[in-house]
């Protein structure tokens, strides 16, 4: 994994500018990266479906239902480190169905096949969930397997500096999306998600990356799942930008001025406010060139 630091905001955006020749195949002519941004420089690249049970108590109560429904009254003690790793998909899996079924059972559009719950109905395969409802939950909060990325490095930058008043230096991930391993015998790769029903994904330029189903995916969880700079493969495709906690104030205000912000990237009337909000107390108000 290569590290950049930067210790001021302007030099830290003119690095990462979508236009800089570094992001660029000069062979293919296409962008060859792909970005993250991280609150928290110190934050593992670890999808929340994937974090330890102590950040995750969410999962751990939806892993212990699923447990019971699935092993019976086999004790925590007997459960193998191959049974957890089976138990956390079907736990991820059914976290999205109980999310699709509850807002098909309100009223909101799920283009999507639900399958039934594992609890009420187990089952012994780990049942196939869309990639465009595994998105729509992943950006309403529900813990998945997928990690959100951007062809937008400003789009990152934005997301590691949405809270300017944090303690914390922040950073942006580059991945280098060619350097990704592929294929059958890998256990990861890079998902386009589609945009259907997903107007955020569009607005953040947003695709994935997961630990699919391989072959050997089961052998990677040894008590915990592995973050992905973790892995050999990966990290050589990794550069991580860093900026010190200090220069957030301003990071934030030349990301307004670029037109990133939540009305932007996440639109809705409520964050058009808030934007509005932020832009006249920085002295930064909405014009004709906007």
């Amino acid at each position: 994994m290569q590290l950049v630091e930067h210790n001021s905001a302007q030099a830290f955006l003119d690095f990462l500018r979508p236009s800089s020749e570094r992001w660029w195949n000069p062979v293919t002519g296409r962008q060859s990266h792909v970005f993250r941004g991280h609150a928290d420089a110190s934050w593992k690249l670890q999808p929340k479906g994937w974090r330890p049970f102590g950040a995750n108590p969410e999962v751990e109560a939806l892993y212990r239902a699923v447990r019971w429904s699935l092993t019976g009254s086999k004790t925590a003690g007997e459960v193998t480190h191959s049974d957890m790793a089976r138990l956390w998909r079907f736990t991820l899996a059914e976290a999205a169905i109980q999310f699709a079924s509850l807002g098909r059972s309100v009223g909101l559009e799920i283009p999507w096949q639900v399958e039934n719950s594992l609890i009420a109905s187990p089952r012994q395969d780990v049942p196939f969930i869309d990639l465009s409802l595994l998105a729509l939950a992943q950006h309403h909060g529900v813990p998945t397997q997928l990690l959100d990325w951007s062809d937008d490095p400003l789009t990152s930058a934005f997301f590691a500096v949405d809270d300017p008043e944090l303690p914390t230096d922040l950073c942006v991930w580059a991945l280098e999306i060619e350097k990704v391993p592929s294929g059958k015998t890998t256990n990861y790769r890079l998902k386009m998600a589609p945009n259907i029903g997903n107007a955020n994904i569009r607005a953040q330029s947003g695709l994935f990356l997961a630990f699919d189903q391989g072959p050997h995916l089961d052998t990677l969880f040894d008590g915990q799942w592995p973050s992905f700079e973790s892995e050999e493969l990966l990290s050589a495709a990794l550069i991580q930008v860093r900026l010190p906690a200090s220069e957030r104030p301003t990071l934030h205000e030349l990301l307004l001025r670029e037109n990133r912000s939540k009305a932007h990237l996440m639109p809705s009337w409520d964050n058009v406010a808030e934007t509005v909000r932020i832009e006249w107390a920085t002295g930064l108000l909405w014009g004709s060139s906007q």
